[in-house]
C-alpha cells in the first residue's frame, strides 16, 4: 500500500461536445508527450514498478480493446476511431504516481499508465482504470468522487490548442473501477479526493485561433464546474511575454459551464502571448491552469506547426492580423489597410487604439491587482495581474509591479519578476502598482514553513548523584533569525544521534523560556538515578509547529555515585595497656 500527500487539482476536457473538428494533420501519431513522461518518472517514488512495460497491441480501423498486463488499465477503441487505412501499434507503460503527480486536492489512487505513441482519434475511446482501494481506505478518501486524469499536449480540435497540464474528466464510478472517454493519448491515472470542500474543476482549457491568421490565438475558453455548488469566479491572466500580465473576467456562456474571454490585442506580440486561467470559489479555493506559472504561447504548445508558422502580420503591413480579421480585411493583402493610420506603430490603427499617440497607458477610472489577497508556501510561485477599466470597459495597461516586506533576516519576503511573485521567507509582502495616478495594492502572506535552526552545542554535566545541568545556544525561529516558541527536552538510556532516536526518548518537564537566537541557555534537572548514564537531545519548535532536527553527536552524562553519609560504627571494646 502506498501513502500519498495532498496535491493540486486542475482539470481539462477532451470530450466531443467542445466546438471544433479534428483535422487530418492532427490525427498523426507522435511521441510529443515523452518529455512529460520523463518529468513524471523523475518525481516518482521509485521501486520495482518504476516504468514497467505493460504490453500493448496493434489497432486498425476496425478497433480493439487494449489491456495492461496487470489487468488494471483498459482502453476500448471503437470501430472507425482510427483514420481509414491507418494502423498503429500502441505500447502501455506503468509508473508509480509521484506525491505531486495529480493536481488540486486529489490523491493518486492508481498507477500512471502511458500509452504511446500520442494520438488523436476520430471518435471517443473509453478508458477504464481499477482503483487502489487500500490507498483510498488508508487515506479516508471519497471513492465515489474519484476522477480520471490525463496529460496530453494534443488538442482534438483543429481551431484550438490545449493549455497543457494534468486534466480531469467527467467520470463514472462502477464498483472499484472508474471509466471516462477521451480523444487523445498519452498519460492516464485515477485520483480520489479527501472529504470536505473541493476547489473548482477546470474540465476544458483551450485557446482558439482567429480565422485568416496564422496560428494566432484570440480567445480563451474553459469549462469550469464547482463540485460543491459554491459561487464561482473565472478570470484570464494575459500579457506579452516577459511583461506585466493584465486580467480579464471570463464571462459565462449562457447557462452552460463554459466561460470565455477575448485576449487583449496588446497582449499578442511577435514573440507570442502569456495565458493563465484562474478559477476561485467563494471560500477562496483556487484552481489555476497551468497550475504554476504562465503558459507561454507558442513555445509551450509543444506543436511544431504553431511554433514555426505563428505570424501576427503575415502581409507585413504593420497592422495586427487580429485587427484586420475583425474588420473583414485580408492579412495576405498589404494594401487593404492603406486608409488606416497607426500613429504609434503598435499594430492597432488609431480608430481602435486606446493609446493612439503612443501613450504608456489609456485613461482609466478603476485599477486593482488580482488577486487582492493570496498566501503561499516558501518556494511557491504566484501570478498577479492588473485589472483596469474605464466606464466599466476593460483596458490594457502597462506598468511595473513592485513588492515590499522584509523577513526576520532583513531579506525580502519575496521576489517579483514581471507578474510572478516567488515566496522566499515567512512574512507579509505587499504588491503595488500605479497607473495614470491610480494606485492599487495586494497582500501576500508567506506561510512559515521554515524549521528553526538546529541546536549543535548542547552539553551535559553531572552536578550530583541525581542532578544534571544542560547548556546550549538558543536557535533561531526562521533559520538563524528570531526566537523559537518552545523546546522539547528528551532523555534516553541509549545514545541519541538523529531525530528519530531523539523523538523516541522520554520528554522531560521543564519551564525554560526560549531566548533570542545566539543567547546561551541552561537548565538544571533533578530526579536522576545515581551512577547511571543518560543521553540528551533538544528539539526546538516555532509557532507554526515546525521542528528543527537533531544530528549532534551523542550528548551523555554519568551521574555521580551515592555519597557515603553513614558514620562508622562506635568502638565498644577499646582497652588501654600501660
Amino acid at each position: 500500500m502506498r501513502i500519498f500527500t495532498v496535491i493540486t487539482f486542475i482539470n481539462s476536457l477532451v470530450f466531443l461536445h467542445c466546438i471544433g473538428v479534428i483535422s487530418d494533420q492532427r490525427e498523426k501519431a507522435d511521441k510529443s508527450v515523452s518529455n512529460k513522461t520523463l518529468a513524471l518518472i523523475a518525481m516518482g517514488q521509485g521501486g520495482s514498478e518504476y516504468g514497467t512495460p505493460q504490453g500493448g497491441g496493434e489497432v486498425g480501423v476496425s478497433g480493439q480493446e487494449l489491456t495492461s498486463a496487470d489487468g488494471n488499465f483498459k482502453v476500448f477503441i471503437p470501430e472507425g476511431a482510427m483514420q481509414e487505412g491507418d494502423s498503429q501499434y500502441f505500447e502501455i507503460t506503468r509508473y508509480n504516481a509521484a506525491t505531486n503527480a495529480l493536481p488540486n486536492g486529489f490523491l493518486p489512487s492508481s498507477h500512471i499508465y502511458e500509452v504511446q505513441p500520442s494520438y488523436v482519434f476520430r471518435k471517443n475511446v473509453r478508458v477504464t482504470i481499477r482503483l487502489e482501494t487500500d490507498t483510498i481506505s488508508a487515506n479516508n478518501l471519497d471513492k465515489n468522487s474519484s476522477r480520471g486524469f490525463s496529460w496530453s499536449s494534443k488538442s482534438p480540435y483543429s481551431d484550438a490548442g490545449r493549455l497543457q497540464g494534468w486534466g480531469a474528466f467527467t467520470t463514472k464510478t462502477d464498483g472499484d473501477s472508474i471509466s471516462f472517454e477521451t480523444r487523445t493519448f498519452s498519460l492516464f491515472g485515477a485520483g480520489s479526493p479527501p472529504p470536505g470542500n473541493r476547489p473548482p474543476t477546470i474540465l476544458g482549457a483551450y485557446y482558439y485561433f482567429k480565422t485568416g491568421c496564422s496560428f494566432v490565438p484570440y480567445r480563451v475558453r474553459a469549462q469550469v464546474i464547482e463540485p460543491d455548488g459554491d459561487t464561482l469566479d473565472v478570470r484570464l491572466l494575459t500579457g506579452p511575454p516577459g511583461k506585466q500580465a493584465n486580467v480579464l473576467p471570463m464571462e459565462r456562456e449562457g447557462s452552460t459551464d463554459w466561460y470565455s474571454a477575448d485576449i487583449f490585442k496588446e497582449s499578442v506580440t511577435s514573440s507570442g502571448t502569456d495565458l493563465q486561467i484562474v478559477a476561485t470559489d467563494n471560500f477562496g479555493s483556487v484552481t489555476n491552469r497551468p497550475s504554476t506559472g504562465l503558459f507561454h504561447y507558442p513555445t509551450d504548445s509543444g506543436d511544431p506547426n504553431y511554433i514555426s508558422q505563428y505570424n501576427i502580420d503575415n502581409d507585413g503591413d504593420g497592422i495586427l492580423c487580429l485587427w484586420e480579421a475583425d474588420q473583414g480585411l485580408n492579412d495576405s493583402d498589404p494594401n487593404d489597410t492603406s486608409s488606416y493610420t497607426d500613429s504609434d506603430g503598435d499594430g492597432i490603427p488609431d480608430v481602435s487604439d486606446d493609446t493612439p499617440s503612443g501613450q504608456e497607458n489609456p485613461v482609466v477610472d478603476s485599477l486593482v491587482i488580482f488577486p487582492a489577497q493570496a498566501s503561499a508556501n516558501i518556494g511557491e510561485q504566484l501570478e498577479f495581474g492588473l485589472m483596469a477599466s474605464m466606464n466599466g470597459q476593460p483596458r490594457f495597461v502597462r506598468t511595473n509591479l513592485s513588492t515590499t516586506g522584509n523577513a526576520l533576516s532583513g531579506a525580502p519576503v519575496g521576489a517579483l519578476t514581471n507578474s510572478s511573485f516567488l515566496a522566499n521567507a515567512p512574512g507579509i509582502a505587499g504588491i503595488h502598482a500605479i497607473v495614470t495616478g491610480l494606485s492599487a495594492t495586494a497582500t501576500v502572506t508567506v506561510r512559515d514553513s521554515l524549521q528553526p535552526s538546529d541546536i549543535v552545542d548542547l552539553s551535559a554535566q553531572s552536578y550530583s548523584f541525581s542532578t544534571v545541568r544542560l547548556e546550549w545556544t538558543a536557535p533561531g525561529d526562521d533559520g538563524q533569525y528570531g526566537r523559537v516558541t518552545g523546546y522539547q527536552i528528551r532523555v534516553a538510556g541509549t545514545p541519541i544521534s538523529n531525530t528519530d532516536e531523539c523523538t523516541s526518548g522520554w520528554a522531560l518537564n521543564h519551564s525554560v523560556t526560549p531566548e533570542p537566537a545566539g543567547i546561551v541557555q541552561s537548565i538544571t534537572l533533578n530526579g536522576f538515578s545515581p551512577d547511571t548514564s543518560y543521553y540528551f537531545c533538544i528539539l526546538a519548535f516555532d509557532s507554526n509547529g515546525n521542528f528543527n532536527s537533531w544530528s549532534q553527536s551523542p550528548v551523555s552524562v554519568h551521574t555521580q555515585g551515592v555519597p557515603d553519609v553513614t558514620a562508622p560504627s562506635s568502638v565498644t571494646d577499646g582497652v588501654a595497656t600501660a
